[in-house]
C-alpha cells in the first residue's frame, strides 16, 4: 500500500501551513496607487486588527514627503522619512504622502500591540513615480497563435 507516503506528505503540508494559519498577518497596508504621477498625493491605509493601544512606525522611500493623517497631530511624529503613529482604540490609520518628481522605493513598517504584547512588521509596499502598466508583449500574442494553430495542424495530418 502507498498510504504511508501520502500520510507523511499530508503531515508535512499541515506542519508547514500551521504557523502561517496561526500567525496571520496582523497589519496590512494598502495604497491608492503604486505608480503615482510626479508630485501627486498617495493615500496609504494601515489596518491593525484587534489593537486597543499600540503604535506603527512607517519608513517612507527617500524624497517622499508626509502630508497628513487621520489621527490627531499630537499622536503623529515625523522624523526625516519615518512617521510614528500612536494608536488608542483605532484599528485603521490613513495617511497621505506626496511623491517626488522621479524615483521610487518601498514603504516599510513595524507595529506594536501593547495590550497583547505582540509586534511584527508590515509587508513592504513598492511605489514607483510615473510608473506605467506594461502592455502585453509579443509573448502573449505568440501563445494565442500557437493555441489557434494546434487544431489546424491536427486537421492537416488527417
Amino acid at each position: 500500500m502507498k498510504i504511508v507516503p501520502v500520510l507523511i506528505l499530508c503531515l508535512c503540508t499541515l506542519s508547514l501551513a500551521a504557523p502561517a494559519l496561526a500567525g496571520g498577518e496582523s497589519a496590512v497596508r494598502e495604497v491608492s496607487t503604486a505608480a503615482p504621477a510626479p508630485g501627486a498625493e498617495v493615500t496609504v491605509t494601515l489596518s491593525l486588527d484587534g489593537c486597543q493601544a499600540g503604535g506603527i512606525v512607517e519608513t517612507l522611500p527617500e524624497s517622499f514627503a508626509y502630508v497628513k493623517s487621520s489621527l490627531p497631530a499630537d499622536r503623529v511624529r515625523v522624523e526625516e522619512n519615518r512617521v510614528c503613529f500612536a494608536l488608542l482604540g483605532e484599528t485603521t490609520v490613513t495617511y497621505v504622502v506626496r511623491s517626488p518628481e522621479k524615483g521610487g522605493g518601498e514603504i516599510t513598517g513595524a507595529w506594536w500591540d501593547f495590550g497583547a504584547r505582540t509586534n511584527g512588521t508590515v509587508a513592504p509596499t513598492r511605489l514607483d513615480v510615473g510608473g506605467t502598466t506594461a502592455a502585453p508583449g509579443p509573448g502573449a500574442l505568440a501563445v494565442l497563435f500557437a493555441l489557434a494553430a494546434v487544431p489546424l495542424i491536427r486537421r492537416c495530418r488527417r
